[in-house]
């Protein structure tokens, strides 16, 4: 597969009017990602325990699971809160989240992480635990049923 893939991005990009190839060999990359790394030094200085932080900060991300289920028709669901899509658009609406300790204390989370904005990493796609590669191309000005009709033509 490792030989075959890029065979093939090279026939497809001989076309005329393909403008850009994708091989499917390392060029599949996940989305970015967030890092908070907390600042331990503002923690020991404020006695704020970590776990709280890394709750408070998962929270903001991902949302938590409620203490207590929702109990419809007999039936037991988990629900998940999480912070208004207006504090996750952005990695500075998430770092000015204000945040209440247990205590009344309030602070950014900004002021208890650092904020890294991880770029994203490359993905092995795999179906049926077999490696999956996609070749792609991306075709200049003429439609692309135009090119399909001009292309069956010529079989």
């Amino acid at each position: 597969m490792n030989d075959t893939a890029p065979k093939v991005g090279e026939a497809i990009s001989k076309v005329k009017g393909v403008v850009d190839v994708l091989n499917g060999i390392e060029n599949t990359v996940s989305g970015p990602a967030v890092t908070y790394q907390v600042i331990r030094r503002w923690l020991r200085a404020r006695a704020s325990p970590l776990k709280k932080v890394a709750i408070d900060a998962a929270a903001v991300l991902e949302g938590e699971p409620a203490a207590t289920p929702v109990v419809l028709n007999d039936r037991a669901y988990t629900i998940r809160v999480r912070f208004p899509d207006q504090s996750r658009s952005s990695l500075d609406n998430m770092s000015n989240t204000l945040l209440t300790s247990a205590t009344g204390r309030t602070a950014t989370l900004g002021s208890l992480a650092q904020v890294i904005n991880d770029p994203g990493e490359t993905e092995i796609r795999r179906e049926n635990l077999q490696r999956l590669v996609q070749v792609t191309a991306r075709v200049g000005r003429s439609g692309h049923g135009k090119r399909c009709r001009r292309g069956a033509k010529k079989r």
